[in-house]
């Protein structure tokens, strides 16, 4: 259950006037004077500070930054201060005054004990230890940090979905006697969808063991020139879905070939610097940045060749 309380102007209390807080249990969601909101997740410890400020003791918090004057919102941790310049961030303090940052829209600049300024972009993680209060970039947040926002997307964070260490598990090396399907024969594309496939596609396959292996928000689909519909290919049939306006190709798979020793390879190319929109489906480098790792299982023929290994945002 979350708490929301609006903050009074602050412009005529000190310091010391305005109570620090641990938030033991629920979510408490705080709307500043300036239009800065601002969710404080459970077991966190805070200290409103002013009409635009707060210091992050302990805990995490999720701040949006969306009007004029709530440019310049800043939040205190024990390794620097975080400056919003009109963004969507996120902040966690562990219990060791470890400090992590993570923007999911827009710049927020960091400013470390010495003074030092650097500034952070959308999908971009930095990370400061409590004994040397230096921020340095960081490839993932923690997996409590990962749970809050996954928990937030349709709440605090409408259309953010974020992903972590993801596996995308389609058939890119195996013998041709264990393709179940048999090789094929056309380009087809890694979608990211925002609903987890195993939910939105559960109608045409309610087995929900047909999902065990599948990861949970890619899925390979190609387009029917004849019948002029998007596919998936599912329990040995092609089905037909509708697109929605979060869904996004984020790569390329070429039809199967046959190599020297008689497996099945398929070359995969995520576009990188273009973007448009395939048959009414998003393409390309609209996303934040990310890196597919290929033949993560070295030589085993297996059914995930590929992962992705960045932390990822999609408005």
């Amino acid at each position: 259950e979350t708490e929301q309380t609006e903050i009074a102007s602050r412009e005529n209390l000190s310091p010391p006037q305005v109570e620090q807080r641990l938030l033991e249990d629920g979510s408490l969601e705080l709307s500043f004077p300036t239009g800065v909101k601002v969710l404080i997740s459970p077991h966190s410890s805070f200290q409103v500070t002013g009409n635009n400020r707060l210091s992050l003791m302990q805990g995490m918090l999720f701040a949006k930054v969306t009007t004029p004057a709530g440019k310049g919102f800043t939040v205190d941790t024990p390794s620097g201060s975080i400056v919003d310049l009109g963004t969507v961030f996120g902040v966690e303090v562990d219990e060791t005054k470890a400090s992590a940052v993570q923007v999911f829209k827009g710049e927020v600049e960091l400013a470390d004990s010495t003074g030092d300024k650097i500034s952070l972009s959308e999908g971009e993680t930095m990370f400061a230890e409590a004994s040397t209060n230096h921020w340095q970039p960081s490839e993932n947040v923690s997996p409590r940090f990962l749970a809050a926002v996954q928990g937030l997307n349709n709440t605090f964070f409408p259309g953010i979905s974020y992903l972590r260490r993801t596996k995308v598990t389609f058939i890119y090396r195996a013998d041709t006697e264990k393709l179940p399907n048999g090789p094929v024969q056309g380009p087809s594309y890694i979608m990211f969808s925002a609903t987890p496939v195993a939910e939105r596609f559960s109608g045409a396959v309610p087995n929900p063991n047909h999902w065990d292996r599948q990861a949970e928000h890619f899925v390979e689909v190609h387009f029917n020139e004849a019948s002029s519909k998007w596919q998936l290919h599912l329990n040995n049939q092609n089905i037909d879905f509708t697109p929605v306006n979060s869904d996004v190709l984020i790569a390329q798979a070429e039809s199967q070939e046959k190599n020297e020793t008689g497996e099945w390879n398929r070359r995969v190319t995520l576009w990188e610097e273009e973007s448009g929109t395939l048959h009414g489906i998003r393409y390309g480098d609209q996303l934040n940045e990310l890196s597919i790792r290929p033949d993560w299982f070295s030589d085993k023929t297996d059914v995930g060749d590929f992962m992705i290994v960045k932390n990822i945002y999609y408005p």
